[in-house]
């Protein structure tokens, strides 16, 4: 969270859209540990959630980090194909949305797996 604060501070708004996606799906992979998975390294978070059951409670509120997946290589790596290129650079504004939001979320996961401790 700190790195995509000081990203956006600095004006690497790409960069703070990557670390996003890292915080997101970092949040995934701790649920799926937290019911004994071990999440593939990779950072497809729609991947990752296919392992959540339907049914998890913390489901619901995992899905919406679904749409982060596109940062984790959109400004890291040239795409091959012209037509295939990265996503518009995002607006500030939203990132600083998207960190409340992996914020609250990040809440909602640390207060599940500390009650189920």
């Amino acid at each position: 969270m700190r790195a995509i604060r000081a990203c956006l501070v600095g004006s690497a708004v790409k960069s703070a859209a990557y670390h996003c996606q890292q915080a997101a799906e970092k949040l995934v992979k701790a649920v799926l540990v937290s019911f004994g998975r071990h999440p593939p390294k990779q950072h497809n978070i729609v991947a990752l959630l296919d392992d959540v059951p339907p049914d998890h409670p913390l489901r619901a509120t995992l899905l919406p980090l679904e749409r982060f997946t596109i940062y984790a290589a959109a400004f890291r790596y040239p795409s091959m194909d012209i037509f295939d290129g990265p996503p518009d650079e995002p607006d500030p504004d939203d990132v600083s949305h998207w960190l409340a939001e992996i914020e609250q979320v990040r809440a909602t996961v640390s207060a599940f797996l500390e009650a189920k401790a």
